[in-house]
């Protein structure tokens, strides 16, 4: 019986490399996957080394310097304050990839919790859908105003604002999915065996609705950096004098004619980003469903 057990978990070890052998060839195939994974990868290790990579402190100011056009020691040239360019958009990807990073992860997390205990208990089922409804017919940037005007400017608060708006999405692809995933047979036997409610929906059903959840998680990612941008440029997101990609595209609104370097750099910066996020959600989405 236990070499019956041994070759069985062997077969479904072989079963699981083999099928993820096949999924990374598919991935690899697909050009574009390819390309958004590279922009990716290469957008993160710029914030990653953002020490090393720039010459100036973002935070360090030269008005003798001010507005100083792309070259003579300053790669994208100097802003208002005669602060490097370059270094604040550099450092300014550090922080908008991290707040993005960081609501993907919270909403993630929460929205499946919430999604999974929907799909589970009918009763609460009715309740919290009609609250992950509600907040869902408010668009998010507004919805996200209104949330920072009551907590105030804070990098924290923009994390928590956005995690709380992006619950819902998550929340209704885990219920769906879990939905179908409870009417299986091998559910109804867990239940006769006498497994608990947490057990049979934290060890058996959350693994089984993971794929679409990741999928959505990469596109709240690429979603958030933008909102976080929107809310920093209106002067109700990061702080100054944080750097973030909105708050530098903000500063430049006053010089935009005269320093075209202060809005194409940060701008340039952004839609490369968010492009190779969306473009890798893709990619990720196709393999995991290629219907």
């Amino acid at each position: 019986m236990k070499n019956a057990d041994n070759s069985a978990m062997a077969l479904n070890k072989k079963s699981i490399k083999e099928h993820r052998a096949i999924m990374i060839k598919s991935f690899l195939k697909n050009k574009l996957a390819v390309a958004g994974l590279i922009i990716v990868v290469v957008m993160v290790l710029a914030a990653v080394l953002a020490p090393v990579i720039t010459k100036y402190d973002p935070y360090e100011m030269d008005i003798q310097n001010r507005l100083a056009a792309p070259g003579n020691g300053h790669l994208f040239g100097t802003d208002t304050f005669g602060r490097d360019v370059f270094s604040r958009v550099i450092y300014g990807l550090r922080i908008s990839l991290y707040v993005g990073f960081a609501i993907a992860i919270i909403a993630m997390v929460f929205g499946l919790i919430i999604g999974l205990l929907s799909a589970y208990f009918p009763k609460a089922d009715v309740v919290l859908m009609r609250i992950c409804e509600a907040m869902m017919s408010i668009p998010a940037t507004l919805m996200a105003i209104a949330m920072m005007a009551a907590l105030g400017a804070k990098t924290e608060n923009v994390i928590i604002s956005l995690s709380i708006i992006y619950m819902p999405t998550i929340a209704k692809i885990a219920r769906a999915s879990a939905l179908s995933v409870k009417e299986m047979s091998y559910i109804e036997a867990i239940k006769a065996q006498g497994a608990s409610w947490m057990r049979i929906i934290f060890r058996h059903i959350a693994p089984n609705v993971m794929s679409p959840v990741i999928v959505q998680t990469t596109f709240i990612f690429a979603s958030a950096i933008i909102v976080e941008s929107s809310l920093s440029f209106i002067g109700v997101g990061v702080p100054q004098p944080t750097p973030s990609l909105g708050n530098i595209l903000s500063e430049a609104r006053s010089v935009i004619y005269n320093s075209w370097w202060m809005t194409l750099y940060p701008g340039i910066v952004m839609i490369l980003t968010v492009l190779g996020i969306n473009i890798l959600g893709d990619g990720i989405r196709d393999i995991i469903d290629p219907t």
